[in-house]
């Protein structure tokens, strides 16, 4: 704890579930709440057994904590979705301005 009263916590200490949160902030205009509570579980449930065959079968060249993993499949799964988020503002384009 600092004279200021600000407590200092090592990042690995906090866990990956904060940068789901943040994540999650990020992609609140384009899905609903319903998606953004399916996308939580999905993590939720794939995320903690991928990070563990990842520490104990995988030789990494580059070390990397779990947070930093867990922020890259964040990042893969963006730009799965990112095709299908375009195709739908593209729909609600054609929507409100039929050509």
């Amino acid at each position: 704890i600092s004279r200021c009263g600000m407590i200092y916590m090592e990042p690995s200490e906090l866990g990956w579930e904060p940068v789901l949160s943040s994540y999650l902030a990020t992609l609140q205009p384009q899905f609903s709440e319903e998606q953004l509570e399916t996308i939580r579980v999905v993590f939720e449930w794939l995320l903690p057994p991928c990070l563990k065959m990842t520490s104990r079968e995988l030789v990494l060249f580059v070390p990397l904590t779990m947070m930093h993993l867990a922020r890259q499949a964040m990042t893969l799964f963006k730009y799965i979705t990112a095709p299908l988020i375009a195709e739908k503002a593209m729909q609600f384009k054609e929507w409100v301005a039929p050509t």
